[in-house]
């Protein structure tokens, strides 16, 4: 994980579809931090990241969805107590 300035983030990985691995890098923002019920700190982010399908050799449906996907993330880190 890299962190960009500010709240933002990149967190590069690997993707597998179909058999082929490739690598994604997501962009991530901090939306919030705060003590949860049980007083454990939590800190939630969004992210996403945009990709080609066919560098996944996945084929559309007779041309009817397009090349580009993107994936969108909420994630919540809690710090164990």
């Amino acid at each position: 994980m890299r962190q960009t300035g500010g709240a933002t983030f990149q967190v590069a990985a690997d993707l597998g579809l179909h058999g082929v691995t490739r690598p994604v890098t997501v962009d991530f923002e901090r939306t919030g931090t705060a003590n949860d019920p049980r007083g454990a700190l939590r800190v939630d982010f969004t992210g996403r990241a945009t990709t080609n399908r066919r560098d996944w050799t996945v084929n559309g449906a007779g041309g009817l969805v397009g090349e580009r996907v993107t994936r969108y993330f909420d994630v919540a880190a809690i710090r164990r107590p």
